[in-house]
């Protein structure tokens, strides 16, 4: 089997195949020359005219035709932190004070140009260590461009699937929110709900549209 299945949850993509093998990669902060980063392939997939290549260094989408690599982790974790160095901003999750910072990553899926990763950031600063999970999906075709799952399948078809979720339902009826007929009126609807937890305080809904 070349491509790995797409699987739709509640507000993303959750693993279909899940390739074991983890390495912390550090954040590229300044360029480095003169130095070459280990490079252990950990697989390698075709899929939709691009061969996706994960090792310990990358995850990298390349165009079979042009043999021109498309997308790079890597790359496109430099220029996040890059360009909230220049701005002054901090990067997601980091404080002024962080001693150090770090990012993994893995694959998750991959369907044609879609390729979906979980990335896993901690640092270290102030009181305690800190992280932050996120699951990143990508068309590598036009990487630049965010993917939403409404380009994907109907807003109908999403608003069932999450209205199956125990978690929405435990929520709507703890809350006492009558099930708004549309997407966006139950994406707004959750927005800053909690859950989870001892005090189902672990873990909220953000506060999102669904053609964001």
């Amino acid at each position: 089997m070349r491509c790995l299945p797409l699987l739709l949850v509640t507000s993303g993509f959750l693993l279909a195949a899940r390739v074991e093998a983890q390495k912390p990669v550090s954040v590229p902060r300044l360029p480095v020359t003169g130095q070459k980063m280990p490079d252990s392939v950990y697989w390698t997939r075709s899929c939709g005219g691009f061969v996706y290549r994960w090792t310990s260094a990358d995850l990298t989408a390349t165009n079979f035709a042009t043999k021109k690599v498309s997308f790079s982790v890597a790359q496109a974790l430099k220029n996040e932190f890059d360009k909230s160095d220049e701005s002054g901003a901090a990067s997601p999750g980091e404080t002024a004070t962080n001693d150090h910072y770090e990012v993994s990553f893995v694959p998750l899926s991959i369907v044609g140009s879609l390729l979906s990763y979980e990335r896993d950031d901690y640092w270290e600063g102030g009181a305690h260590p800190s992280g932050n999970e996120s699951f990143v999906t990508v068309d590598v075709r036009k990487p630049g461009k965010p993917v939403r799952l409404t380009d994907l399948f109907p807003a109908g078809q999403i608003r069932e699937a999450l209205l199956k979720d125990r978690i929405v339902r435990r929520v709507l009826a703890r809350e006492k929110i009558t099930t708004p007929p549309t997407l966006d009126g139950l994406i707004k609807a959750l927005a800053g709900t909690q859950f989870g937890g001892k005090y189902d305080d672990m873990y909220s809904f953000g506060n999102y549209s669904a053609h964001m």
